[in-house]
């Protein structure tokens, strides 16, 4: 058998990647300013000012577009002839390369 190369699936950097805990959560601030008029000058004044922030929780649904992407990525490599005679579209070779310039897949040596 001719010495063919073999590659595995880094898991550990698969599930880094699908679960990044660097993923910045997005926050809003909004300010509430109340004011009165103040009856000796005429002038509005401020009364109170709330200040409130929200943390985005999209972190959530980022995992969940990396986890179906990676699904995908693997359902395609695990599909792929690789006889010698076959050739692969575009988007295999795509998803391959990919996967292994991120390291997502490393070649093993025998």
């Amino acid at each position: 058998m001719a010495n063919r190369v073999k590659y595995v699936l880094d898991l550990e950097n698969i599930m880094n990647f699908v679960f990044d805990s660097n993923i910045n959560r997005d926050s809003e601030s909004e300010i509430t300013e109340m004011y009165l008029l103040d009856e000796e000058t005429n002038d509005m004044v401020l009364n109170t000012k709330q200040l409130r922030e929200v943390k985005g929780g999209d972190t959530t649904q980022k995992a969940t577009i990396r986890y179906d992407m990676m699904k995908m990525f693997i359902d395609t490599l695990l599909d792929l002839d690789v006889s010698e005679n076959s050739q692969w579209s575009f988007g295999e070779a795509l998803i391959f390369n990919t996967m292994a310039e991120n390291e997502l897949i490393k070649e093993i040596k025998e």
